[in-house]
């Protein structure tokens, strides 16, 4: 078997001056390459972006929030809820508060979402590690550009909607922008904004027993679960953005299957250029036949030389796409509008077990497919063939 690898090797890079064969060898490595780079590339992308997303929502999000099914606000005290209480780790719960305000910057004025919570989501504890004070407020960075605030600046929200005092316009409320952040989620960055719980109270004239939701830090049980009942639901971050992750779904197969096709071009290119190396090494293959070597193993040669292709054109394919992939990671070449794709740059993933699953595939394909021109090795007229040698 080393022997017949060895004549396979030899056949892909030979030394023969002009020599097709180790040309067409060269030509479908570098089609394979490439088509194996636009698919390692595709799947890098389609898995970035679902890795980046899911990690800044459940960031955001937490893993999961126990909320009334209206939307209503509710007690702290009410009994389900403190039942629930007791059962779970007080660590991992976090009261919130969370309503649409008015904020204002002199002419400026923008519709955002306040949520109140007194341990700020993971994502923020790199801005601000501390907790935030009364009538301090954190927003994105879309929403200061847009108000044109900077840190230690005042704005003015108001709620719209009023609890108290009907008679009344709500009131206006002063908060100092602590700090600003960026989270790369344009809607996050544009829309959303962290107080602490007792300022929302006061903000969304509420009592301070009374909050939104809690947000759950871990996962729950299946029995903590099923404890939640009417008028409570329990909503993971991925149910609440379930439309997204449909989209991201919805684009990966297609996208798939585009570059797939790709690489199986590359692969039929493969069996076009063994047959063509057949036909070129008509002549020697004649004089291995006349000196006792059988048909099975030049047959075995060939689809050593097939799989060797396939495994060096993937090889190349998956070090091309990481080579564009840490360049993009160091330089950010690739910029993408983040009001369409709620980022601002293409998110690279690229999965070593993947690359390494699709170079084992593709040897193997290649392998076998290299049967279709070599089982005609038989039909080869030894006299014929050996007349010019």
């Amino acid at each position: 078997m080393g022997n017949l690898f060895f004549f396979a090797f030899r056949l892909v890079f030979s030394k023969e001056k002009g020599s097709f064969s180790s040309f067409a060898s060269v030509i479908a490595i570098i089609g394979l390459g490439i088509g194996v780079a636009s698919l390692l590339i595709t799947v890098s992308v389609v898995q970035g972006f679902h890795n980046v997303i899911s990690e800044k929502l459940s960031f955001f999000e937490g893993e999961g929030r126990i909320r009334h099914i209206l939307s209503k606000n509710f007690r702290t005290d009410d009994i389900q809820i403190k039942k629930l209480s007791n059962e779970l780790d007080i660590d991992f719960v976090v009261p919130f508060a969370r309503n649409i305000v008015l904020a204002r910057k002199g002419k400026k004025a923008e519709g955002i979402i306040i949520e109140g919570l007194n341990e700020l989501p993971k994502i923020l504890t790199e801005v601000h590690p501390n907790s935030l004070l009364n009538d301090e407020i954190i927003i994105g960075h879309v929403l200061a550009k847009n108000l044109e605030v900077k840190k230690m600046d005042k704005i003015f929200v108001q709620p719209l909607q009023k609890k108290k005092n009907i008679n009344f316009g709500a009131p206006i409320k002063s908060l100092t922008v602590k700090d600003i952040f960026t989270s790369g989620l344009q809607e996050f960055d544009k829309t959303l904004a962290y107080t602490n719980l007792e300022t929302a109270q006061k903000i969304f004239e509420i009592d301070a027993a009374e909050i939104s939701g809690l947000i759950i830090t871990n996962k729950l049980t299946n029995r903590s679960k099923k404890n939640i009942n009417y008028p409570f639901i329990y909503e993971t971050w991925k149910s609440r953005h379930s439309l997204l992750f449909q989209w991201i779904e919805l684009q990966r197969w297609p996208a798939f299957i585009m570059f797939g096709l790709i690489t199986l071009v590359g692969v039929i290119n493969l069996l076009s250029s063994i047959n063509m190396i057949i036909q070129e090494k008509k002549g020697q293959i004649a004089i291995l036949l006349a000196q006792g070597i059988s048909y099975n193993k030049l047959k075995i040669i060939f689809m050593y030389q097939g799989g060797l292709i396939g495994f060096i054109g993937s090889f190349i394919g998956g070090f091309f796409s990481f080579l564009i992939i840490n360049i993009d990671k160091y330089f950010n070449i690739f910029k993408i509008p983040s009001d369409v794709y709620f980022m601002d740059r293409i998110p690279f993933s690229f999965d070593v077990y993947i690359f390494s699953i699709l170079m084992i595939i593709i040897f193997f394909i290649s392998f076998i497919f290299s049967w279709v021109p070599v089982k005609h090795l038989e039909n080869i007229n030894l006299s014929t063939a050996l007349k010019f040698e």
